[in-house]
């Protein structure tokens, strides 16, 4: 008959690999939210839904190959809806992207970048249009709201 220590050691190793395989998933997890690098095929989404008149950001200049450059408003942005897919990355221009805007405007005024544009962007500028819309990836995202909790 085995001893109650020799038990607990039999069932100590199966729960310490399970914990440990619990806290790599979630530390896996947290970092795929809060990921704020882009990556080719990435993707920002705008909903459009509701008045965000109070939407702050510095509007980001996109440079279009072969067109006048073209202004990107956040407020604009969320209030009218609209996606950017990352298409590619510029090989002799690191953290440079190629990004496919498709949506009704980017800006008021004679800035607009139309309702589909391809636009060459930095790595900077998409995360910062990234940040305004939640985060990489279609889709409703926690991250406003958790980030709202905290500025109050």
């Amino acid at each position: 008959m085995r001893s109650k220590n020799e038990k607990i050691l039999r069932l100590f190793l199966p729960v310490a690999i399970g914990a440990a395989c619990m806290f790599a998933s979630a530390v896996n997890a947290v970092g795929n939210m809060t990921r704020l690098s882009p990556r080719v095929g990435d993707i920002v989404t705008y909903t459009g839904s509701g008045d965000h008149s109070d939407a702050t950001g510095t509007p980001i200049t996109a440079r279009r190959h072969g067109q006048p450059d073209c202004t990107l408003d956040q407020g604009t942005l969320q209030t009218a809806g609209g996606s950017f897919v990352i298409e590619n990355e510029l090989a002799d221009t690191p953290g440079s992207f190629v990004v496919h805007w498709a949506g009704s405007r980017t800006a008021d005024g004679s800035g607009d970048c139309g309702a589909d544009a391809d636009l060459l962007m930095a790595a900077r500028d998409l995360d910062a249009l990234a940040l305004a819309a939640g985060g990489y990836g279609a889709g409703k995202k926690w991250l406003p709201m958790f980030v709202e909790q905290f500025e109050k």
